[in-house]
């Protein structure tokens, strides 16, 4: 069982990839958990959204193993608290099945790739660059462990 992060996104700005880099290190310590970038499709002015779509949820589909649980992040998701979220975490878990949390493309996903998932996560009903949110994922699936691990970073 291993937790697994998918994001679509260009190159990383430096801050974000310092500001992940902390989390991922105190996630992957503790954690079977991986993370990939996948780079998104480049579009035109004639690209055609459900094509784009469609072939950048292909790309992400690839680096997921069959029979995961699929976790989409997305803005009309539900929110959860920080406990809330952890205990997920311990139900997925004990599911013993590989996770992907997954951060799709700048267009988001179909309806049909909404639907297939087991689980809609809302970081916040603003709408949050890929990088932020990202940032802001690994800190909470932090939050979350510890908060599971009865470790002191998790203060009420």
């Amino acid at each position: 069982m291993r937790f697994n992060f998918l994001y679509m996104s260009e190159r990383p700005r430096p801050w974000a990839e310092q500001a992940a880099e902390l989390y991922l290190n105190r996630i992957t310590a503790q954690v079977k958990f991986s993370e990939a970038r996948v780079t998104p499709i480049k579009r035109t002015k004639n690209s055609v959204l459900e094509v784009v779509r469609a072939e950048e949820w292909s790309k992400l589909e690839e680096k997921m193993s069959p029979g995961a649980l699929l976790v989409l992040l997305d803005e009309r998701g539900q929110q959860l608290d920080s406990k809330g979220l952890s205990s997920k975490v311990e139900s997925w878990q004990l599911m013993g099945r590989d996770v992907y949390f997954i951060i799709a493309g700048a267009d988001g996903v179909n309806e049909a790739v909404r639907n297939k998932a087991d689980f809609l996560l809302g970081l916040s009903r603003m709408t949050l660059p890929h990088e932020l949110a990202r940032v802001l994922f690994l800190e909470q699936f932090y939050r979350a462990w510890t908060i599971l691990n009865n470790h002191p970073y998790h203060r009420v």
